[in-house]
This record gives C-alpha cells, structure tokens and sequence, in this order.
C-alpha cells in the first residue's frame, strides 16, 4: 500500500544527522538494492565522505519527514578532470519505512531545479538494472539511459549490471 507524502523539509545535512544517514545507507547494503557496498560502515568511517559534501557544488540534502531524517540525496562529481567540472552523479537512499510515498522524487526534482544554482548541466545516477524503482523514478523524471555495463558488479557469486542514466538542463 502506497503512503502519501508526508510534509517534508528539504534542508542541508548538517553533522549530527550523519548516524541517521549512516543508519539509512547500512540498510541500503543489507538490502542489496541500491548500492555495491557490501559491508555497513560505522559513523567515523563516514566522516570523511560527509565533508566532501558541500553547499555551494556539491551538496548533501536531506528530506525530514514526522520530525526524523527520511532520506539523503548525495552530489559529487561525476570525475575529477575538468572537462567534466559540468557533470555530476547523484546518490538518493530513502529509509526503509519512508519508500513509497513519493521523498525521494522531491529530493531529485530539487537537484534539477537547482542545478543551474550549481553549475550542473548533466546529472548522472548509477543504478543496478534490477533496481526498479529507481528506474521507475528516474525516467519519470527525464533521465534517459546513457550508458550499460553488464555483469560488472557481484553479490553473493552472482553478478549484477549496471545502467548509467543521464538527464541534461535544458
């Protein structure tokens, strides 16, 4: 049964939610959906990843729902070179109580509303092929398949591929 969305609050992550985020992504990898992480982390190793983070290119958002941190959505650079300073990967995790009910498009319409703000023209998600509601939200969103890798990733002696969808401002 789909759940309405609730009110949210789309805000900057700020340090004390990062045991919430870490919380949010360790189920991420239980679940074996939505990230080739196969092994949770502990809030120190995360430390580093959360300063990466910052507001003015590279941002990390999340999305209150019922007075708790619901979801995260994570901006980095897509690579390191500057011909592709335009281009960035995006990483949306929504807590396991909270999928369905419609945060974590909020959170992706925010970054392409606000990618101009950001200096982004291509946005880039990397998503497991049998991830399908990614999938699903991504292309009702306008991100059209950039590119597929086929069996490059593997859980438990079976592999997975992986599709790159893109999205370009207009």
């Amino acid at each position: 049964m789909r759940h309405s969305c609730p009110t949210l609050n789309l805000r900057e992550a700020v340090e004390a939610d990062l045991p919430r985020l870490v919380d949010i992504y360790n189920d991420a990898i239980l679940g074996r959906l939505a990230t080739a992480d196969l092994e949770p982390f502990t809030v120190e190793q995360r430390r580093g990843w959360f300063a990466q983070h910052e507001s003015g290119r590279f941002p990390l958002w999340v999305a209150e729902a019922d007075g708790q941190v619901a979801a995260y959505l994570s901006v980095t650079p897509w690579r390191a070179m500057a011909a592709y300073a335009k281009t960035a990967q995006y990483a949306l995790y929504v807590a396991n109580e909270f999928q369905g009910r419609g945060i974590g498009e909020k959170l992706v319409r925010k970054l392409q509303q606000d990618s101009g703000l950001l200096g982004l023209d291509n946005l880039m998600g990397v998503i497991f092929s049998d991830n399908f509601p990614s999938l699903k939200l991504c292309h009702k969103l306008g991100f059209s398949e950039w590119g597929y890798l086929p069996g490059v990733t593997e859980f438990s002696g079976k592999t997975r591929d992986v599709i790159f969808l893109g999205w370009r401002r207009a």
